[in-house]
């Protein structure tokens, strides 16, 4: 039977039973027959696991997965809705608490339970449930802070459509030394909301200094999409990110009055501040 047990103060993971280590063989059978073709051969197979075991959380969230693909929706949403049922049922109500206690994702016992988290709130979005989605969001990051998956990423764009600037603050002031876009001018715009016009210039400077491309693309009148390298990847500072993050908060920047002067204002003073140091760099 499942449950969790703490491996640290505040920490915790899945304890599995054995049968439930022992049908990763058949998924990874069903997998191998999906990536064939014979996607009815690994829905068989995948249910064949959650009948021998049905508490099986990443079967559930796999099945759930081919399912959502193939245009059966509601019947995915039912396997995502029902493993978070099973996998929360075996939080201790007293001893496990939100916001003290961790799931980390580098327990692999964790994973199952956190996967699903994940793509229900990716369903939730789709189907409008932002604030929904959101509060998935706030919970994979306060389970697993680490956040291997950059949730935070999608967790600061709703959070700027939301206009919860406070909130948006916060949480890139838990990722400093981030390289995402989304946290770096993230972390600028909702200060340049709240009127704390100093520490939003210094926010801004920074992230225009470290991550250039994105700043001018925000400020294309009509961005294009680069060449991909790596389907599904994205470069550090290069022009794929740089769409990347246009595409998806573009009109939250746009649409905040005086935004975009002001990033024009500070982009043109990075510029012209690293003009200024390359003759005393050259020599």
């Amino acid at each position: 039977m499942r449950k969790l047990e703490r491996v640290g103060e505040q920490e915790w993971r899945f304890r599995w039973p054995r049968a439930f280590w022992d049908e990763y063989e058949a998924i990874d059978e069903a997998l191998e027959l999906h990536n064939a073709g014979k996607g009815a051969a690994a829905e068989r197979g995948l249910r064949g696991v959650l009948e021998r075991v049905p508490e099986h959380l990443d079967a559930s969230w796999q099945l759930a997965g081919f399912l959502h693909h193939r245009g059966q929706a509601a019947e995915a949403a039912d396997l995502w809705r029902g493993a978070l049922e099973l996998g929360r049922a075996a939080f201790p109500p007293r001893a496990f608490q939100l916001g003290r206690d961790r799931l980390e994702w580098g327990w692999l016992e964790n994973r199952p339970f956190l996967r699903c988290l994940a793509s229900w709130m990716h369903v939730r979005e789709a189907a409008g449930a932002r604030e929904e989605a959101l509060d998935c969001a706030r919970e994979l990051l306060a389970l697993n802070p680490n956040d291997n998956r950059g949730v935070r990423c999608v967790a600061m764009t709703w959070l700027l459509q939301a206009d919860a600037n406070e909130e948006a603050v916060d949480l890139a002031h838990k990722y400093p030394e981030d390289s995402f876009a989304e946290t770096i001018y993230g972390h600028a715009l909702p200060l340049f909301r709240l009127g704390r016009v100093d520490a939003a210039d210094d926010v801004l400077w920074n992230a225009v200094s470290d991550l250039p491309l994105v700043a001018a693309e925000l400020l294309q009148t009509k961005p294009r999409a680069p060449r991909r390298h790596l389907p599904g990847a994205v470069t550090v500072g290069g022009a794929d990110q740089a769409y990347d993050y246009w595409e998806s908060n573009g009109a939250l920047w746009s649409g905040t009055p005086g935004a975009m002067d002001w990033l024009r204002r500070v982009q043109a003073a990075v510029k012209t501040a690293a003009s200024d140091e390359a003759p005393a760099a050259g020599r």
